[in-house]
């Protein structure tokens, strides 16, 4: 698998940890920081008036907890029912909105700039924008909070089970 020594030597398992992975440390740290990095960084913004302007940071938690619920709601509705029976898709599924949600943020912030002149023609500023990012960060952890506990702690308890019985 090494074309070059070395060159894929990042992608393995254990000299890198997946953001994914219950063991990656920064997680919750990379969340509030951009939620409230997005929050405090609207208030200096000139686009803004006063009052919105102060409550900027309010508006990015509360988008950050709206997206959580949008994250976690239906895939928890969906793993109390299949997590048990198919914990391999349910992995998948949660799997594949974190990462969504993940990169998605960061891509819409990359993006934000080449799109800024179509953006603005539909009334979407870099304040709105900004303000919310914290959606698709918050809907990233609530995916990830299923993952947790449904995904993580089934495979947990499957391999217990099988030491058992060894």
């Amino acid at each position: 698998m090494h074309f070059v020594r070395g060159s894929f030597a990042a992608l393995d398992d254990q000299s890198m940890i997946l953001p994914h992975r219950p063991e990656f440390p920064h997680r919750q740290r990379i969340w509030i920081a951009t939620t409230m990095g997005c929050g405090l960084l609207a208030m200096v913004v000139p686009d803004l008036s006063g009052p919105v302007r102060w409550l900027a940071p309010a508006i990015a938690v509360c988008t950050g907890g709206l997206g959580y619920v949008v994250g976690w709601a239906p895939l928890k509705f969906h793993a109390v029912i299949w997590s048990g029976l198919l914990p391999t898709l349910m992995g998948f599924f949660c799997l594949t909105v974190f990462y969504f949600f993940s990169v998605g943020s960061v891509l819409n912030l990359v993006a934000f700039p080449f799109m800024a002149a179509d953006l603005k023609s539909e009334g979407i500023t870099f304040v709105h924008l900004l303000l919310m990012l914290p959606a698709g960060v918050g809907a990233a952890a609530g995916a990830h909070r299923v993952y947790l506990e449904h995904v993580v702690v089934q495979q947990a308890h499957a391999g217990d089970v099988r030491n058992a019985r060894a």
